[in-house]
């Protein structure tokens, strides 16, 4: 037999109701705070630990953060291939990255936002040490430091990890192998087609 709500039980409910939503604005407020205090504790950690990046060229997509990170990339995937001397070897490393900056520039939409998504993860301190486990700088890290590193991340468990791995390699070898600058190094004559015009 059914027990008959005695009277104001009703009201209670509805107070009950009212106090819960107090407390759920409450945790919603909370919650927009802690995230805004999340955001500005990245912000400030990176620039805390990277420093203000100057800009290696003028980008289409790349900013001076991730046009940094990428030269320090391409300078330890290619390590052999690129010239000794210490100034072209920066030029070297200026007009692969500025190659991958084009190469960005004409993906499709959805690649280039995924791709440039992945590189702005990279390039704040927080997200890149959940993806990579790199808290330093990219220019903080000696060159055989990010050789292992990214060796590690091309032979982790996780999918993820050899995804950042693939993506980071194939940008770099695309600026790079791309360009007829890089053919004599590797021995390519160049295109049937042209060849001549390449001597």
């Amino acid at each position: 037999m059914q027990s008959i709500p005695r009277r104001g039980a009703a009201a209670e409910v509805i107070g009950q109701g009212t106090q819960a939503g107090v407390s759920r604005r409450n945790v919603l407020i909370g919650g927009g705070l802690g995230m805004a205090l999340l955001a500005a504790g990245g912000w400030v950690a990176t620039r805390l630990t990277d420093g203000t990046a100057q800009p290696l060229f003028a980008g289409k997509r790349l900013d001076a953060a991730q046009q940094q990170m990428l030269a320090r990339v391409a300078d330890s995937v290619l390590e052999t291939l690129l010239p000794e001397d210490a100034v072209q070897r920066g030029e070297t490393l200026n007009w692969i990255v500025e190659n991958v900056d084009q190469a960005i520039d004409g993906m499709p939409q959805a690649l280039r936002d995924e791709t440039l998504q992945l590189l702005a993860m990279l390039s704040a301190a927080p997200t890149r040490w959940l993806l990579i486990g790199q808290w330093q700088s990219w220019g903080a890290v000696e060159r055989a430091a990010l050789q292992s590193r990214l060796q590690a991340l091309r032979g982790s468990g996780y999918a993820l990890k050899r995804t950042v791995f693939i993506a980071l390699h194939d940008l770099v070898c695309t600026g790079y192998y791309g360009d007829r600058r890089s053919w004599a190094a590797v021995g390519y004559p160049g295109p049937v087609i042209d060849r001549g015009d390449n001597g």
